[in-house]
C-alpha cells in the first residue's frame, strides 16, 4: 500500500518534469514524442499536453512491424483521446527490416532480416527509429536539427544501457544490453540538448502511478510493459551453421549436477541475454523434462535457481510443458531469421499467453497480481522435427523495480489449468511450435527479456 509521501513524491516529480519541458522547450519550441503505446511514452505524451501547447506537440507511433496483435490501432486510439492535434502514424515495416544502418561511426550494421546478435538488433533498431523520426520531420516540415524529441526513457533503460553520462559508473563493462532509447544516435542528440526525457528517475511502478495521478486511463496505467525492439526481441534468431554447441566438460558438469538434483535436462545449443556480478551474460540455456504439465513445479524451480549458480555457462532454464520426455529425441536447433512469417508466428504465440492468462487475473479482480507476461519464439527443436518445428516459450515474471525479480511458479503463483490452457491453444492453433517451454529464471541470472 503506497502512503501519502510516497504520492507527494510522485506528485512532485510530475511537477518537475512540467517545469523542465516548459523552461527547455518554451513557447515557441516544437516536440516530437514518440508514442508506442505503453505506459511510458503516454505519461511522456500527457506531460507535454500539460506544459506545452496542444499544436507545438507531434505525436508519432511508428509501426516497425514488432508490434502485438492489433496494437498500433489500439496506440493511434489512446493517442487520439489524450487529445492530441498532430498526430502521425508511420509504417515502417518494410524499412526496419530491409535496411542497413550505421550504429555507430563508420560501423554499419544490418539488414535487420539478416542479423542474429541481440546486441546489433537493439542498435539497428534504435538508429532507424532516428531516421525514421528524421523523415516524418520533414513530412510535417518540421526542422529536424531544432526539434526537440520526448521519450519515455525510464531509469532502468538508462542503468541496463550503462549511460555513464548522466549516472555516472564504468560504461561498458556495466551494460547488459543497449536499450533502444539509448543507442549512440540518441545519445548524440541528448547531448545537443535535442532529447526530452520526463521520466528519466523513474522505475516502472512510479510511472504507472504518475499515469494515475495525470488522469490517463488504467488500461493504459496497468498496462503490459512491452520493449521498444517489440516482438524482435523476442524472437532467438539462429544461424545453424554456428550453434553454441558447450564443450565436452561442461556437458559432463551438467550432467553430473542434474543426477545430484534428481532432475532431467539437455544444454540448448544457443545463448540468451542475463545479468551476473551485475554485468551482461550471453550463455547456454538449460532445458528440463520430466512429467508435463504433471510436474512438481517448486522442485523444478527450485533447481533453476541452483543450476545457474552452480554452472558459469548457463543463465537461464526452462522447463518442457507439453511432452514427458525429450531425452530419446534429442534437442537442437534450427535456423531462424527475423522473416515476416515468423514475426507472425511470435505474434500469435504472445496473443495466445497474453489473453489467457489476462482472463485470469480479471478473473481474480487483480491485474497486477503478475507483473509482465508474453510469448518467446526459439529456434530450439526436436531432432526428430528438425527443419520445420520452433519452440514456444511462456515468461511469466513477478518483479516490483523490473531490475531484480522472479518467475510465477504455476502452481503457487498461477493456476497450472491457466498454463494448460495456453498449451492447449498453441497445439490447437500454431502447428510449427513442437516444443512449449516455460521460463523459471529470476532476475539475476536472467533478464526478464531473453535478448
Amino acid at each position: 500500500m503506497k502512503n501519502m509521501e510516497y504520492f507527494n513524491k510522485i506528485d512532485e516529480g510530475i511537477n518537475m518534469s512540467v517545469d523542465m519541458i516548459q523552461s527547455r522547450v518554451g513557447n515557441e519550441g516544437k516536440v516530437i514524442v514518440l508514442v508506442s503505446g505503453g505506459v511510458d511514452s503516454m505519461v511522456t505524451a500527457a506531460l507535454l499536453l500539460a506544459a506545452l501547447p496542444a499544436e507545438n506537440i507531434y505525436a508519432i507511433h511508428v509501426d516497425h512491424g514488432f508490434m502485438r496483435k492489433n496494437e498500433s490501432d489500439f496506440v493511434f486510439e489512446q493517442l487520439k483521446k489524450l487529445g492530441f492535434k498532430n498526430l502521425l502514424r508511420v509504417d515502417a515495416k518494410d524499412k526496419f527490416l530491409h535496411t542497413k544502418v550505421e550504429i555507430d561511426d563508420g560501423v554499419f550494421a544490418g539488414p535487420l532480416i539478416d542479423v542474429t546478435d541481440p546486441e546489433t538488433k537493439r542498435q539497428i533498431i534504435g538508429s532507424l527509429f532516428i531516421e525514421v523520426v528524421r523523415e516524418a520531420a520533414d513530412t510535417l516540415e518540421l526542422d529536424y536539427d531544432k526539434t526537440f524529441i520526448a521519450q519515455g526513457t525510464l531509469k532502468p533503460d538508462l542503468i541496463e544501457s550503462a549511460n555513464t553520462d548522466l549516472l555516472g559508473g564504468d560504461g561498458d563493462k556495466n551494460r547488459i544490453k543497449t536499450h533502444h532509447n539509448d543507442v549512440d544516435i540518441v545519445r548524440k542528440a541528448r547531448a545537443k540538448g535535442l532529447i526530452i526525457e520526463t521520466n528519466w528517475n523513474w522505475y516502472k511502478e512510479d510511472v504507472r502511478q504518475a499515469a494515475r495521478r495525470l488522469g490517463i486511463a488504467e488500461e493504459i496505467a496497468s498496462r503490459q510493459p512491452f520493449p521498444g525492439p517489440g516482438l524482435a526481441v523476442r524472437q532467438i534468431c539462429s544461424n545453424k551453421n554456428i550453434l553454441a554447441e558447450p564443450n565436452g566438460e561442461n556437458r559432463k558438469s551438467f550432467d553430473n549436477l542434474m543426477k545430484s538434483l534428481n532432475i532431467n535436462g539437455l544444454v540448448a545449443p544457443i545463448l540468451s541475454v542475463g545479468v551476473q556480478g551485475e554485468a551482461r551474460s550471453y550463455k547456454n540455456l538449460a532445458v528440463l523434462f520430466g512429467d508435463g504439465l504433471d510436474a512438481d513445479f517448486g522442485k523444478i524451480s527450485e533447481a533453476a535457481a541452483v543450476i545457474p549458480e552452480k554452472l558459469d555457462f548457463i543463465n537461464r532454464c526452462v522447463y518442457v510443458l507439453n511432452k514427458k520426455n525429450i531425452e530419446s529425441d534429442g534437442i537442437t536447433c534450427g535456423e531462424l531469421t527475423m522473416a515476416e512469417e515468423n514475426t507472425n508466428l511470435l505474434r500469435e504465440i504472445d496473443h495466445i499467453v497474453t489473453s489467457e492468462i489476462t482472463k485470469f487475473l480479471k478473473g481474480s479482480g487483480n491485474l497486477n497480481k503478475i507483473t509482465q507476461y508474453f510469448g518467446v519464439l526459439t529456434p530450439i527443436q526436436t531432432i526428430q522435427s528438425a527443419g520445420n518445428q520452433y519452440a514456444a516459450v511462456i515468461r511469466a515474471f513477478l518483479t516490483v523495480d523490473y531490475m531484480t525479480g522472479m518467475a510465477a511458479v504455476p502452481g503457487k503463483d498461477i493456476p497450472v489449468e491457466v498454463i494448460r490452457a495456453i498449451c492447449g491453444r498453441i497445439e490447437k492453433e500454431l502447428d510449427k511450435i513442437g516444443l512449449i517451454l516455460y521460463d523459471l529464471t529470476g532476475k539475476p541470472p536472467a533478464t526478464m527479456e531473453w535478448e
